[in-house]
């Protein structure tokens, strides 16, 4: 079993390696291709065709594109180097952990909170299986995960924050959030932060409820559910020890695959509410041409997503041995 479970894992980690190099790969290929460059986006009258010329040889955006991938490629793997930011004129890497922090208190929250409320939901509409209920559950899910995120955040905006002023527009902080006590911060935080996790949260827990919902309706018509509610255990223990244990493998696999979902939403959420996290620093940095800084929140969003699902099929194969065959 053991021998089983440590082949499965090297060939997923042999498999996560190739997928991330050949995301770089394609990224590093396409952003270089799209028409102008850095220096097209230099609004300074001053700089004449001959200094634009000059700053495509300090970038190395004058050599052809296979050179530029290799020396990319040997600086990252060999040295470690993502290279210098061409807006913040500071390493990638260094600007790119600065946003990650507010990403992953961000996606951290809003992910906590859509698997609490989904399960919570979807443990109702089973155990009201076709009723007024479990109708209204499924339909609202459904209607919620169809509409667009970012429409979810300008309407949340415009109700919650400009109509009625119960909480601020964007960013993470207030003004004077630095003349604040700890505590008030802390309020202050997650005053800012209640709106945008609203807008992740609601799409995401409507596909948790039903994923929960019809994993437990076909655990619960099992022979071992009717001997466990015979013997008089409480229909608490019975739903949430006994059914979930069974029913938890679809929701493993679920977690793996919100990852990829949550962080491209959260781009929109924070290019919407301003936050200053990683999704938007991608985003000025695609306006801006900013190539390293795009590629290493690239890789460092690639790792998240692969060290989500290979998590996610770790714990799928202690759980269920047929899939390290």
């Amino acid at each position: 079993m053991q021998a089983n479970l440590a082949g499965y894992t090297i060939k997923r980690l042999g498999a996560a390696a190739l997928l991330l190099l050949l995301v770089l790969s394609f990224t590093f290929f396409f952003i270089h291709l799209a028409p102008g460059d850095p220096t097209y986006l230099t609004q300074d009258p001053r700089l004449g065709p001959e200094d634009r010329d000059a700053l495509r040889r300090i970038y190395g955006l004058d050599r052809p594109l296979a050179t530029q991938y290799l020396a990319w490629m040997r600086a990252v793997l060999l040295e470690g180097d993502w290279g210098t930011s061409f807006v913040h004129l500071r390493p990638a890497v260094t600007v790119v952990a600065e946003r990650v922090p507010a990403t992953l208190l961000l996606t951290g929250v809003a992910l906590s909170l859509q698997f609490g409320l989904g399960l919570i939901l979807g443990v109702v509409a089973a155990r009201r299986r076709d009723s007024p209920t479990d109708h209204l559950l499924r339909l609202g899910s459904l209607v919620l995960y169809s509409l667009p995120i970012f429409w979810m955040g300008l309407m949340a905006l415009t109700l919650f924050s400009h109509r009625w002023s119960l909480f601020p527009a964007g960013h993470m902080a207030s003004v004077d959030a630095a003349t604040m006590s700890p505590g008030a911060r802390l309020l202050d935080l997650l005053h800012h932060l209640t709106l945008p996790v609203l807008v992740l949260v609601l799409g995401g827990a409507g596909v948790v409820a039903r994923f929960t919902r019809n994993s437990l309706l076909e655990v619960l018509g099992q022979d071992y559910i009717r001997t466990a509610r015979a013997k008089g255990l409480s229909e608490v223990r019975v739903i949430w020890i006994h059914a979930m244990k069974n029913a938890a493998t679809p929701l493993v696999q679920l977690l793996g695959l919100s990852l990829p979902f949550l962080l491209s939403s959260s781009l929109v959420v924070e290019v919407v509410f301003s936050w200053p996290g990683l999704g938007r620093l991608t985003y000025d940095s695609i306006l801006a041409r900013d190539y390293p800084v795009i590629l290493a929140a690239t890789a460092l969003a690639g790792v998240l997503v692969i060290a989500g699902n290979f998590l996610a099929d770790m714990v799928h194969a202690a759980i269920d041995p047929r899939v390290r065959q």
